[in-house]
């Protein structure tokens, strides 16, 4: 076990999770991500980043925001065709995944 020194001065133990993932959860979670607020269709800013990228913006709102979160986030931001497109997207460069 380890433990860190947080922003609030208190030092507290860093819980590592494992949260398994799709490619669809994958495409979720990073439309998620606060960086993505910036465009008007989310598949221009996925579009740019590579799949390594993609997972760490994934990786990220997990972190910040849990597993639950993201859903409603997504849903308010972006129509479902838009939604579609970024997860056709992402599945496609995450073969390996089911």
């Amino acid at each position: 076990m380890r433990s860190a020194l947080c922003d609030d001065g208190r030092r507290r133990m860093i819980a590592k999770v494992e949260v398994p993932v799709d490619g669809t959860e994958i495409a979720l979670y990073a439309m998620g991500h606060p960086t993505m607020k910036e465009y008007a269709n989310p598949m221009h800013g996925i579009e740019k980043l590579n799949k390594r990228q993609i997972y760490q913006l994934a990786k990220d709102t997990i972190r910040e925001y849990g597993i639950h979160v993201p859903y409603d986030i997504v849903s308010e931001r972006w129509k479902e065709q838009q939604r579609q497109r970024v997860t056709n997207f992402v599945v496609e460069m995450f073969p390996e995944c089911d």
